[in-house]
């Protein structure tokens, strides 16, 4: 017989199928959460890789040909390969980080569908039980137990009854068809599982006759926003024209607004109550002792103190509507007390998979689907235009708003991923350093149509007459600047440096107003535009009140080019201005100053003689030694406290921890 008439090796042929047949039930269970999310044309990007996985699968099926004993040596190689990438002696990280898992679950299924008999359909049961693996994998991911179970418990049923009728009505399309409930049921069950905890309905409403201005009150903080990356405040790229025109035509411009520290959670407390980290309470851990305290109930800092009262609750009282839809629900949490006064607290987490999912992601397919730890701007805008569309107009509103695409991870949706210039990161969670700052301009533009739309809202509904705004940020980000990336552990102008436009009775239209701008200030600007009493802020005896603070991160990453260590971060740091002159000093005895006027990016710092550096130590020694770190027990505030596993996973989702 000639080699162009031999037979094909149906035994072979048969075992690469089965093979593959996992892999095809996992990339269709992927397929089909995607799809389910509304990402369709993104699902696209995954088919190069995909066509990879499945002849992974139909190598390793053709490899086993059946046989018992090479199966079970396949299974033995990928539970090593699974343990020793749980034990690090394996290095994978991001979307590969669970690649050993699910490489493992593929093979199993595998074999195990190949030890069923022909008229059982194992390549059926082989589909099915890869699907089953995509979604416990998903279900580990969102440590969400209750469906690994369910998962199981469902695919065994059915098998069971399947096992029971003829063949011929176990169709490959009634198989196919029932993968789509499947990853419907896995969204649905995670939004209602993430639901009671997270759509929160705080307070009731005032009830004091206190007479009050009908002036509604918007806040919007724009997430993670540096003041010098907007056009209007001198910037080359065009990135949020519709914010700098609004600016333009009803808003007065502050030039020099700072936010009180350079991450979320405190700045927010700082614009709700109007009190510095170190009078309301929310700070980092500040001592080891604070560490262990937090830590061990699964919280990253103190929350906001009990005697402290936010605007929120202050126009609540005087019978205000209260709302607030949060974008950053993994650090603006209910627990942590922001939340007080706030009839409706919306900080539900994205509808998208939060961590990586897709088998051909783990593979390195070069695509972010599911890696989008918030609510996008949209989702947000939508939210807040239906919360106005609530009120029946009988009293007046307080809503807060805030968007997170100007924080990592930057993915850009489709129709912005091409502006300013074509380049592409090879890898959207890690993009490479040069490209950071251009995918950032990116999600600006698309922030900009989103809230342009909010604005646009309230204008159809002709709520904009009686509404002030105040548009702000809580802190900037680093690309680099001073050897330091991302936020949170400096008080360079980078991360402090915010916009703030504000719109309302004593504000100029057009105007720009270039004094000097705390973040305590807003929280007095909101007061007066709604009416409401003006606490004094307290004076000190030193004559030093700081613009910012920051206290010690307890996990702080870094680039391996940075020129920082670890202990040089863990320090507490103070920020003051006396004149043009912008002092920083670290609780370890560092002390820089900074002439702005002449070194806007403080990249010379002022020579200071001893006695100067005396000085400045001393200041924030008094100033720390009159504020000490929150002693109040923790309590009343903090219910359904977390693992240390799952803040940890959350602050890797949002970039502030390494996957290692």
């Amino acid at each position: 017989m000639s080699h162009e008439n031999r037979p094909i090796d149906r035994t072979l042929l048969r075992a690469a199928l089965l093979g593959a047949a996992p892999v095809l039930g996992w990339l269709a269970h992927d397929a089909g959460i995607f799809v389910s999310y509304g990402w369709p044309q993104e699902a696209l990007g995954l088919v190069p890789m995909s066509l990879v996985a499945l002849a992974i699968g139909a190598g390793i099926g053709a490899a086993a040909r059946g046989r018992s004993g090479v199966g079970a040596g396949i299974v033995v190689l990928a539970g090593i390969f699974w343990v020793a990438a749980r034990q690090g002696w394996v290095g994978l990280h991001g979307a590969r980080a669970h690649l050993p898992l699910s490489a493992f679950l593929l093979v199993l299924a595998g074999t195990v569908a190949a030890r069923v008999p022909r008229r059982l359909g194992p390549g059926r049961l082989a589909v099915l039980l890869g699907a089953g693996a995509g979604a416990l994998l998903n279900a580990r991911i969102q440590r969400i137990e209750t469906i690994s179970w369910i998962v199981l418990g469902s695919l065994a049923l059915w098998w069971a009854l399947a096992s029971l009728t003829p063949i011929r009505r176990r169709a490959w399309l009634f198989d196919m068809l029932l993968l789509l409930p499947l990853a419907w049921f896995g969204r649905r069950a995670i939004e209602f599982l993430e639901l009671p905890r997270a759509d929160l309905a705080v307070s009731g409403r005032g009830t004091s006759d206190a007479a009050a201005p009908h002036q509604n009150l918007v806040l919007i903080v724009l997430d993670t926003l540096r003041a010098d990356h907007l056009a209007t405040y001198g910037y080359g790229r065009d990135t949020m024209p519709k914010l700098d025109a609004f600016a333009r035509e009803k808003a007065e411009r502050f030039s020099n607004a700072y936010s009180v520290t350079s991450w979320t959670l405190p700045s927010h407390a700082t614009l709700f109550t109007g009190r510095l980290p170190s009078e309301h309470g929310v700070t980092h851990p500040r001592t080891p002792e604070h560490v262990k305290s937090l830590l061990g109930r699964g919280f990253t800092a103190h929350p906001l103190r009990s005697n402290v009262r936010t605007i929120a609750e202050d126009l609540r009282d005087r019978g205000y509507r209260t709302g607030a839809i949060i974008s950053n629900a993994s650090t603006l949490r209910v627990e942590y007390g922001v939340a007080r006064g706030y009839e409706h607290y919306d900080a539900r987490r994205a509808n998208f998979v939060r961590s990586s999912i897709a088998l051909a992601q783990m593979l390195g397919a070069p695509i972010a689907i599911g890696h989008r730890p918030y609510r996008d701007a949209a989702t947000i805008t939508d939210l807040a235009l239906a919360w106005l569309d609530d009120d029946d107009g009988s009293a007046p509103f307080f809503l807060t708003l805030n968007y997170m695409e100007a924080h990592l991870p930057y993915v850009p949706p489709p129709a912005y991923r091409e502006l300013f210039e074509d380049a592409q990161p090879t890898d959207p969670l890690h993009p490479r350093d040069e490209i950071v700052s251009l995918l950032y301009d990116r999600e600006l533009r698309y922030l900009d149509d989103e809230l342009a739309r909010f604005l646009e809202g309230l204008a159809e509904r002709g709520l904009d007459r009686d509404t002030a705004i105040v548009i702000t940020g809580d802190h900037g980000e680093g690309f680099g600047e001073h050897g330091l990336w991302k936020h949170d552990w400096s008080l360079y102008e980078e991360v402090v440096r915010v916009p703030l436009f504000v719109v309302g009775p004593g504000h100029e239209r057009g105007s720009v107003n270039g004094t000097r701008v705390p973040a305590t200030a807003v929280n007095t600007m909101m007061r007066r535009l709604v009416g409401l009493g003006i606490e004094e802020q307290p004076s000190e005896d030193s004559g030093m009140r700081p613009i910012a603070e920051w206290y010690t991160l307890t996990t702080i990453p870094l680039h391996a080019d940075e020129p920082w260590t670890k202990d040089e971060l863990d320090r507490d740091l103070l920020s003051w201005f006396e004149g043009d002159r912008k002092w920083l000093v670290g609780s370890k005895g560092r002390v820089e100053a900074y002439d702005l006027d002449v070194d806007p990016r403080e990249e010379n710092p002022v020579p200071l003689t001893d006695e100067e550096r005396e000085r400045a130590i001393g200041l924030a020694q008094a100033w720390w030694e009159a504020h000490p770190a929150p002693a109040e027990a923790l309590g009343g505030e903090m219910q359904g406290a977390e693992t240390n596993d799952d803040v940890l996973d959350r602050l890797r989702g949002l970039g502030y921890v390494g996957d290692e």
